[in-house]
């Protein structure tokens, strides 16, 4: 969604709230793959206070925790050999091998909360769940808000522009004055 740099406003708003009924209503929030090296991207996601992230990566090994206190559940697809032969990859720089299928779930203090799900086989498609304690949220983000009063918002912030991109811009003046 932002790789590709001409994404308008809208990919940016990566959080959404979901009725989940007896638990309430829950900000989730998601990122994809390399969107978790940028650390804007994070900080944006952050800003619109999620309380469960959804980190999504392809088959590779990703980095453990986080540093964002909320809970996190974070994916791995599975990559398996018949996927090798189709793309060609045996012997590349990525996707040599079978495996993947990392997914977990973190809890707020960077801790893991549920065990792996390979069980020996690495190509295993499984689906991970786990109970949800909602309230560590609040009592690591009053130990770390990355988005709170020691951000110094007085002193540094992060800009978005909202305004609608259109991809193609018919000008006599061209694009900068559109």
């Amino acid at each position: 969604r932002t790789i590709f740099g001409d994404g308008s406003d809208n990919v940016l708003n990566t959080v959404a709230n979901i009725d989940f009924g007896d638990v309430g209503v829950v900000k989730v929030g998601n990122l994809a793959c390399w969107e978790h090296g940028q650390p804007l991207l994070k900080y944006h996601t952050s800003s619109q206070h999620e309380s469960v992230h959804i980190s999504a990566w392809p088959p590779i090994d990703p980095h453990d925790g986080t540093e964002a206190p909320g809970l996190w559940s974070m994916s791995a697809e599975v990559y398996n050999q018949s996927g090798i032969d189709r793309t060609k990859t045996k012997g590349g720089l990525l996707f040599q091998e079978p495996g993947g299928g990392h997914s977990a779930v973190y809890g707020p203090d960077g801790r893991r909360l549920t065990k792996p799900l390979t069980s020996g086989d690495a190509t295993a498609e499984k689906i991970v769940y786990t109970e949800l304690d909602m309230k560590a949220i609040v009592t690591n983000r009053s130990i770390l808000d990355v988005v709170g009063h020691y951000s110094r918002p007085d002193l540094l912030w992060l800009g978005v522009d909202k305004k609608q991109k259109d991809i193609v811009v018919s000008t006599k003046e061209g694009h900068d004055s559109a």
